[in-house]
């Protein structure tokens, strides 16, 4: 997944209808289950025959993916400091293993940089 898409998923989910959501099996027995959210507005009809799970998993993507998102920004982050820290050792590495092993960089012997 790039940037691009967590943006657009980012700012799908922004302007859903906000949590929590839930099942009310219990609005309209028999013809239908509805999606709802906190406040019992309706925002999803579902066929009574249909399978009860693709209710089940639009509730849990709707009240999962905003944290997936955002777990997936602090990991990014995270993962950033991480690649930068990398460099910078690999960096002192190799000054050091250039002085250790050929003298380079040390001032005394003039291949000082």
């Amino acid at each position: 997944m790039n940037d691009e898409q967590i943006e657009e998923l980012t700012i799908l989910c922004g302007e859903a209808t906000q949590g929590p959501w839930r099942i009310d099996e219990d609005s309209h027995p028999g013809s239908a289950n509805i999606v709802t959210f906190a406040d019992g507005k309706a925002v999803c009809f579902m066929p009574s025959d249909g399978p009860y799970e693709d209710g089940e998993f639009i509730v849990a993507a709707r009240e999962a993916l905003p944290e997936c998102l955002k777990e997936i920004a602090d990991l990014s982050t995270k993962l950033e400091a991480a690649e930068k820290k990398l460099a910078a050792l690999k960096a002192h590495d190799v000054q050091y293993l250039a002085r250790r092993q050929w003298g380079y960089g040390d001032k005394r012997d003039g291949h000082s940089p």
